[in-house]
């Protein structure tokens, strides 16, 4: 099993403030990721992970959403995972009943919740963590749309500019560098 090097790092890595404009572009991002997994032609994967462990921020300023680890095909007739993230998880996902594409909804709502005071923004979120999944918005398309309408979008540098000064990862830079042959 080989994963993508991403330099950078995860959401819970980078300190804050943060402003709306950069909460929907990274919101809006993880939602393009959801989209294309919720709606493979080969069979739905919900991710049941979203967290801010799980969305990395690159020093070029893309967003990507890693760790499949706990992800579920939709028409897989096998056991469903059960690990998620404390916080993060859907109500029906703590209760390990069946879980859809608003599981990761809701996940990404708490995620991005983590990350803004904004009154707009927080009214978004507020829908889309919504306890019952009905009330959420109906697919990551439909939430991107929301964040798009409450905010525009920051370029790649302004998210790349949150890097600036990450939180320290001693012990996986000392990894990393052994790896490579330094000290």
């Amino acid at each position: 099993l080989l994963y993508e090097w991403i330099d950078g790092c995860t959401l819970d890595a980078v300190s804050g403030p943060w402003r709306a404009g950069e909460v929907a572009t990274v919101g809006r991002a993880v939602c393009e990721a959801l989209s294309y997994l919720h709606t493979l032609r080969d069979g739905a994967i919900i991710h049941r992970d979203v967290s801010p462990s799980n969305v990395f921020v690159t020093r070029a300023g893309g967003v990507k959403l890693g760790d499949l680890g706990v992800a579920y095909c939709v028409d897989s007739t096998g056991p469903v995972p059960q690990a998620i993230t404390r916080g993060f998880g859907a109500p029906g996902q703590l209760d390990q009943g069946p879980v859809d594409a608003r599981a990761d909804i809701y996940a990404l709502g708490k995620t991005l919740l983590t990350l803004t005071d904004d009154s707009k923004l927080i009214d978004v979120l507020e829908r889309a963590t919504h306890d019952s999944p009905d009330a959420r918005f109906e697919s990551a398309g439909a939430l991107s749309s929301a964040l798009g309408e409450a905010y525009e979008t920051v370029s790649p540098q302004e998210i790349a500019a949150l890097l600036e000064a990450p939180a320290p990862r001693p012990v996986l830079d000392h990894a990393v560098r052994s790896i490579l042959g330094g000290s």
